[in-house]
């Protein structure tokens, strides 16, 4: 994974991963995010964002948006060097 980043000379990409305590995430995550677009203006932040994809639609329902409040709070509080990235995953019975 890093070697493209090399190949072009460009610093290499760095996975954070942030604590947080109480199931606490939306806040700490769009926090973070903001502050390393303050303090790096010369790059761009990306942020993963797992999403549970559901077998059934109504399955939906029974779950969080916290993806969505995520992606939502980024778009709406960051400027345009911070890209929001979802990751689709399924839990297989």
């Amino acid at each position: 994974m890093e070697a493209p980043a090399k190949a072009a000379g460009l610093p290499l990409p760095k996975l954070v991963v942030i604590d947080s305590p109480f199931r606490f995430i939306v806040k700490p995550i769009v926090e973070y995010a903001i502050q390393q677009q303050t303090a790096n203006p010369d790059r761009h932040v990306a942020v993963l964002i797992p999403e549970l994809i559901e077998s059934h639609w109504y399955h939906y329902l029974l779950h969080n948006n916290r993806p969505e409040a995520i992606r939502a709070l980024l778009l709406f509080n960051s400027n345009q060097r911070v890209t929001v990235v979802s990751i689709p995953y399924q839990l297989r019975a």
